[in-house]
Order: structure tokens, then sequence, then C-alpha cells
């Protein structure tokens, strides 16, 4: 595969992402080095440098949502214990 069919794709749902104004003025500056050839817009590129990272990182990303998850888990049944206590104690 070569870059372009990996990072440059077009996108049609779209959610506002809010970058600083010196890594816009980048995107743009790449965006319109392939804008002609292969229509790629700053969304489009943004969209697809994130997938990608997402995809390159995603066992650590998981691990992070697991240990996430498991620290949730553990306040809410901290609570939970609580609440009975506080429920038994009346």
């Amino acid at each position: 595969m070569d870059y372009f069919s990996i990072i440059l794709y077009r996108i049609r749902g779209r959610f506002a992402v809010y970058i600083s104004p010196e890594t816009h003025r980048n995107l743009r500056k790449i965006a319109r080095l392939f804008n002609s050839k292969h229509h790629t817009t700053t969304s489009s590129l943004a969209d697809s440098i994130i997938s990608r990272h997402i995809e390159t990182y995603r066992d650590i990303l998981n691990d992070a949502f697991k240990e996430d998850d498991r620290e949730f888990f553990e306040w809410l049944k901290e609570k939970r214990q609580d609440e009975d206590a506080e429920d038994r104690s009346v």
C-alpha cells in the first residue's frame, strides 16, 4: 500500500475537533499538496491521521480503557458498599 491509499480519503459525516492554529496551518499545507490529484481536504487529512494513530496504538489504548474501566468499577463497588452500609445503619 502506498501513502495515498492509506492516508488520503474522503469523509462524509463530520464532527468538530478543535486544534491549534499552527497544526491547522500545517494540515492545510499538506492537504493542498494532494488536493488537485486526490481531492484531499484538511478535514479528511486530519480524520485519516487520527484514525491511523488509533489503529497503530489500539493495544495501548485498549489497555488504558481497561484500566480506566477497572478503576471506575472499583469506585462503583466501593460506593455501593458505602450506600449499603449506610442503609443498614438507618
